[in-house]
């Protein structure tokens, strides 16, 4: 299972207890954080480069405390992820890395929430690009050329690819 979010701490709010009771059965469980965390404060006097630097090993921690098999955070600065062919090619690289049959991410048509809050584009776009790492990124290999070449040679493996968290409506695919 590789759970797919957009920032530190986003997989802890809305899939930790079931990664963790996944983790607890004997499920491998991964993380992969696609964004570095460093715009994550509301503190207009932090500095970016220290609140990556404190949201990695954080994020490790968690995943820790989870009994995750791993976590990974890319480099990408917060409110900057876009779904291109760089981002989706390390997605699919890392589903084929760990031989996910699940992968959770954020609900990427979940936009508004009442009319109490909207949700933050990166979320959005994390699950985008968790949806199309799995099809067609990882089910067929000539779509993302690179990650074929660097990854395992067996695509296809993906079952499920679902959504964490508060959606705007029950969607998954099995």
């Amino acid at each position: 299972m590789l759970a797919v979010f957009a920032h530190p701490d986003d997989a802890e709010i809305c899939a930790g207890g079931v990664m963790a009771k996944w983790a607890a059965a004997g499920r491998e469980v991964h993380l992969l954080i696609l964004t570095n965390g460093d715009r994550g404060s509301s503190d207009p006097t932090a500095s970016r480069a220290e609140l990556a630097a404190t949201r990695r090993p954080e994020t490790e921690a968690a995943a820790d405390v989870l009994g995750l098999a791993s976590a990974r955070v890319l480099s990408t600065h917060d409110g900057e992820l876009e779904n291109t062919s760089v981002i989706r090619e390390a997605v699919t690289r890392r589903i084929r890395e760990v031989r996910a049959e699940t992968v959770v991410s954020c609900d990427p048509t979940a936009v508004f929430f009442e009319n109490r809050y909207y949700n933050h584009s990166d979320h959005r776009t994390a699950g985008w690009i968790a949806l199309d790492s799995c099809f067609p990124g990882e089910r067929q290999p000539a779509f993302l050329q690179r990650a074929a070449r660097r990854g395992p040679a067996d695509p296809g493996r993906v079952t499920t690819c679902g959504w964490a968290g508060r959606t705007s409506r029950t969607t998954s695919r099995t």
